[in-house]
């Protein structure tokens, strides 16, 4: 990569770096700093960029509303450094098609409503985490569940997808009592919450920056265990066409922060990569779980 992914202090908005590998093949590295945009609009960046160098005469370029939508706030008393932490470990845990589908008719049968893909893998992987840190540390630890939501589909009429910026936010639930083993599907019911009228409120006030100060000092007290999920399925990782054809892979590499979980979609074949980070202890625990061994396809370490 172009750049430490935890140096917070780097001034550069944006790295790229190109890897030629002595078979002939290449990797295009690149960074984009969260201070200006999200997951969606960094892959579209992307996209519009590899349309570019095709000589594409019809593209669909970014559009940058965000600051027209919610106005600059004061950021004072937040740390972007909260959180960041090398003592981990990150590994990519492949999950197939039929595998994913298995648990979606698992789980659609004691839940009010079939989970999607993202929604069926985030409760399944949520249950082995639960499972695996139950050992550790106050036998009657809380747990704290966090998934990302793209805001584009919430406002009324949708935003373009190539709308530039931090739109999104985060879905939290209290903080819970949770039993190993047993998928928690109550994160679905929070991120209904953000709606159209959640986001007109959410323009108006510092409601969005308020919660994620909070989050933040939770975690750095550590009252809580937190997990947080961000997905980039359905985004357009492989259409980035530089004139060579769609890439072979696309992958994240470790990003800064313990119980992460970021998910892609495969190649082909409606198959998830899950990115996951955990502490040394938990990550050993986590990785040796039959249950999750069974449906696993593939995993690798993350340097």
């Amino acid at each position: 990569m172009p750049f430490e992914l935890d140096d917070v202090a780097n001034k550069y908005p944006l790295g790229f770096q190109l890897n030629i590998f002595q078979c002939g093949g290449f990797a295009i590295a690149q960074c984009l700093t969260h201070k200006l945009a999200d997951g969606l609009s960094y892959f579209t960046f992307s996209k519009t960029w590899a349309a570019t160098a095709r000589g594409e005469p019809k593209i669909e370029h970014p559009q940058f509303i965000s600051a027209t939508l919610f106005h600059p706030r004061n950021l004072s008393g937040f740390d972007a450094r909260t959180g960041i932490t090398r003592n981990k470990v990150s590994k990519r845990f492949v999950f197939s098609a039929s595998d994913i589908e298995e648990l979606r008719e698992v789980q659609g049968n004691k839940a009010s409503a079939r989970p999607s893909r993202v929604e069926a893998l985030s409760f399944f992987i949520l249950s082995r985490f639960v499972k695996a840190t139950k050992d550790i540390g106050s036998p009657d630890k809380f747990y704290r569940v966090v998934h990302a939501v793209n805001l584009r589909s919430r406002f009324e009429p949708p935003l373009p997808h190539h709308s530039f910026g931090n739109l999104y936010r985060v879905a939290m639930t209290a903080p819970l009592r949770l039993s190993s083993g047993e998928p928690y599907h109550g994160i679905r019911e929070e991120i209904s919450k953000i709606d159209n009228a959640y986001v007109r409120k959410l323009q108006k006030g510092d409601e969005h920056l308020s919660s994620i100060k909070t989050i933040a000092k939770s975690f750095a007290k550590g009252e809580q265990v937190t997990i947080s999920f961000s997905s980039y399925c359905r985004f357009p990782l492989y259409d980035n066409d530089f004139g060579w054809g769609r890439p072979t892979w696309v992958g994240s590499p470790a990003l800064t922060f313990k119980n992460l979980v970021n998910f892609m979609d495969t190649r082909e074949g409606g198959g998830i990569e899950a990115y996951i980070s955990l502490e040394e202890e938990v990550m050993t625990k986590f990785e040796s779980d039959v249950e999750l061994l069974a449906y696993v396809s593939s995993s690798a370490v993350l340097n």
